[in-house]
């Protein structure tokens, strides 16, 4: 369970799919072919949701495998 007082700001801000692909400038299929293991998801009834510090994370690891 979350403890919404000890969240900041920050860590609530949500992105759509659309939101997302905009930004990294990708199609939806290939945000969508991102396993949910590497990329976590927020399944708000039918819409999908990526929280921001997930998304920084996954594009660091991602920069620190190029980087090897």
């Amino acid at each position: 369970m979350i403890n919404k007082e000890n969240l900041s700001q920050n860590e609530l801000t949500l992105y759509s799919r659309k939101e997302v692909c905009k930004m990294w400038k990708i199609g939806i299929s290939s945000l969508d072919k991102i396993p949910e293991s590497e990329l976590p998801r927020i399944h708000l009834g039918k819409s999908i949701r990526f929280e921001k510090k997930s998304l920084i994370q996954y594009i660091n690891k991602k920069e620190s495998k190029n980087e090897k």
